[in-house]
C-alpha cells in the first residue's frame, strides 16, 4: 500500500460546493472536473491508491494534485502557465467548435466538412487541430476514408 495523502477540508461551505459541482460537471474541461473529483474522493476518505484507481491516474499524480490544492486551493487545480507559443483559438471558440460537432443533426460530419463550417463561422481552424480539439472533448465524427474513388457527380 502506497503513501496515504488526503486532502485539507474546505476553507467554507461555497468552496465545498464549488468542488463538488466541478467533480460531477459535464460542461467543465475533463482534466478540471477530473481533479476535482480527486479532492471530493479525497474528502470521502477514499485512499490515494483508491482514487487513482477510479479516475485513471497513478497514485503519485492523485498526491500531486492533493498538494496542489492544499497549497493553493481550487487555483491549484488549474495548469500552470505552459512554454512556448499562446493559444490561437480562445475557449469559446472550443466551445463553439465542440457544439457544431455535437448538434450537426443528422448530416454525417467529416473533418474537412466540419473546418469548412467553422471558418464560415469566423474560426479559423486547421483540420488537424479541430481534430485534436473533437479528441480531447470525446466527441465523435465520421471520417470517410482518403483513398475512396471520387466521381464527377460528387
Amino acid at each position: 500500500m502506497g503513501v496515504r495523502k488526503f486532502a485539507r477540508p474546505a476553507r467554507d461551505g461555497e468552496e465545498e460546493r464549488l468542488l463538488r459541482k466541478l467533480s460531477a460537471s459535464r460542461t467543465v474541461p475533463r482534466w478540471l472536473g477530473q481533479r476535482a473529483q480527486i479532492i471530493t474522493l479525497s474528502w470521502a476518505g477514499a485512499s490515494t491508491d483508491d482514487i487513482a484507481e477510479q479516475v485513471g491516474l497513478s497514485p503519485r499524480t492523485v498526491r500531486a494534485w492533493l498538494r496542489r490544492f492544499d497549497t493553493d486551493g481550487i487555483d491549484g487545480l488549474s495548469d500552470l502557465p505552459k512554454s512556448g507559443r499562446p493559444p490561437q483559438l480562445t475557449q469559446a471558440d472550443r466551445s463553439r467548435l465542440v457544439r457544431l460537432a455535437a448538434d450537426g443533426g443528422a448530416q454525417a460530419w467529416t473533418l474537412s466538412r466540419l473546418t469548412t463550417a467553422a471558418r464560415s463561422l469566423g474560426i479559423e481552424v486547421s483540420r488537424s487541430q479541430l481534430r485534436r480539439i473533437l479528441i480531447d472533448a470525446g466527441v465523435a465524427w465520421t471520417e470517410v476514408p482518403r483513398n475512396r474513388c471520387r466521381t464527377g457527380s460528387e
